[in-house]
């Protein structure tokens, strides 16, 4: 049986002014971002829930090892899934990877996964030096946590585990959702270590632009405008005024529009769960609801209605669906033109799912080789090493290339060597080297 845990961090203040928003809502003051500009944006920064962690160095788990480090295709997929959840809640979705953090950050998978336990501060396990270990400390304690028992991707952990944070010990504060939808982060890092005996542990540094200014309050999950996808019918809502409210005035009214549903949340009475956190988990003054017996799906549209605020708070929830769009998979390429000694190529980068084509160049050949001219006797085979390069300064692969010899590079004397390029390239060059 699969298992998840989280763990979340609290501090706070928070500041807040005005932004212009969709007319349709008030009160609230987010980029306003339609499905369609949510579904273009999603089509150019795919999100991959099926991805597992791929390291560039993998971790050892043992006494005196290593705390390894993520690829970069797994990073840089991390940070474009948090980018989009940012998009469609409207706020700043630039956030840019911090090596620092992202240091910390998989210090502190690498302790919590030697400790077999997650925590916001880890004990020190044996044979950990003084300085991983300060830095495993300062990456958990200023970061999202979260365990599962499986092989589980940084981006499904941010979606399904920190955005839904809707378990019994979380759904009070919802404070993995809120440091993700802190408006002023700019920066962040992750780290993450999977070993089937201890299973994946997750971490996402949280702290960046804590205590800054924002022009960005009433940031709501689910979104104006939601992929269905990326929200469950046990999913809480949360709005986050970026300011204390008080808990005992509030009243939310949500309705759904097919069929004049309604649900009425307050500390008094609510038809579901309710609650208020006015804690530090990035934004303060969160609004946090979940109705009863709730099922979304793809063309629902719910009103939001929340009064005992200074200003009254309203807006629509329009649910739609992104299963049309395509995740590409770019993996085959079709020449255009070769690239020669003389004129770059051209060339389409084909999607294997939708067939989408993406127009590219092919460098030409700038420099064909020999690394040495020159080549010691020996009685055995000689051939130089041959340097081929574009005009980037790219390596171009000897798959792209045959190699002849005039007659077998073996006894003293000069021989040439012609290169002559297929595949994405055509043309050839001579050069010549010696055996003394």
């Amino acid at each position: 049986m699969k298992k998840s845990i989280l763990g979340a961090l609290a501090l706070g203040l928070f500041f807040c002014a005005n932004l212009q928003v969709c007319d349709a809502s008030t009160g609230i003051y987010v980029n306003y971002h339609s499905q369609d500009e949510i579904k273009q944006y999603l089509a150019e920064h795919s999100v991959n829930m099926d991805n597992v962690i791929k390291y560039s160095t993998a971790p050892a788990l043992k006494a005196n090892g290593s705390k390894g480090s993520l690829s970069s295709e797994t990073l840089d997929s991390a940070l474009q899934t948090l980018n989009a959840v940012r998009y469609i809640a409207g706020i700043y979705d630039e956030v840019e990877l911090n090596s620092t953090y992202t240091n910390q950050a998989q210090a502190a998978a690498y302790v919590m996964a030697l400790n077999k336990s997650i925590s916001h501060a880890p004990d020190k396990p044996s044979g950990v030096s003084d300085s991983l270990y300060n830095q495993a400390v300062a990456g958990a304690s200023s970061s999202n946590l979260a365990w599962a028992s499986w092989n589980h991707g940084l981006e499904s952990t941010i979606i399904n585990s920190w955005m839904d944070d809707s378990d019994d010990f979380n759904i009070g504060r919802l404070g993995h959702r809120r440091w993700i939808l802190n408006p002023t982060m700019k920066q962040t890092g992750f780290g993450s270590v999977y070993d089937k005996s201890v299973g994946t542990f997750s971490v996402m540094y949280a702290f960046d632009g804590f205590l800054e200014s924002t022009n960005y309050s009433g940031v709501a999950w689910p979104a104006q405008n939601m992929p269905i996808e990326y929200f469950e019918n046990d999913h809480a809502w949360s709005i986050s005024m970026g300011k204390e409210v008080n808990a005992s005035k509030v009243k939310v009214i949500l309705k759904r529009k097919s069929d004049n549903k309604t649900w009425l949340f307050s500390q008094s009475a609510s038809k579901g769960y309710f609650a208020v956190s006015n804690e530090g988990y990035g934004a303060k003054g969160c609004i946090i609801f979940r109705p009863d017996g709730a099922e979304y799906k793809s063309g629902d549209v719910y009103n939001v209605k929340i009064t005992g605020l200074d200003k009254e708070v309203e807006y629509d929830v329009n649910f739609f669906t992104i299963s049309d769009i395509c995740m590409h998979a770019y993996g085959s390429t079709k020449v255009v033109k070769k690239a020669t000694l003389k004129n770059d190529g051209k060339k389409v980068v084909v999607c294997d799912k939708c067939g989408e084509e993406i127009p590219g160049t092919i460098y030409r050949i700038k420099k064909v080789k020999l690394k040495k001219k020159t080549l010691k006797y020996n009685g055995k085979t000689k051939k130089p090493v041959i340097i081929v390069k574009d005009s980037k300064g790219n390596s171009i692969s000897n798959k792209y290339y045959k190699v002849k010899y005039n007659k077998k590079p073996k006894k003293k004397g000069k021989y040439k060597v012609t290169i002559r390029f297929k595949g994405m390239y055509k043309g050839k060059k001579v050069l010549y080297f010696k055996i003394k």
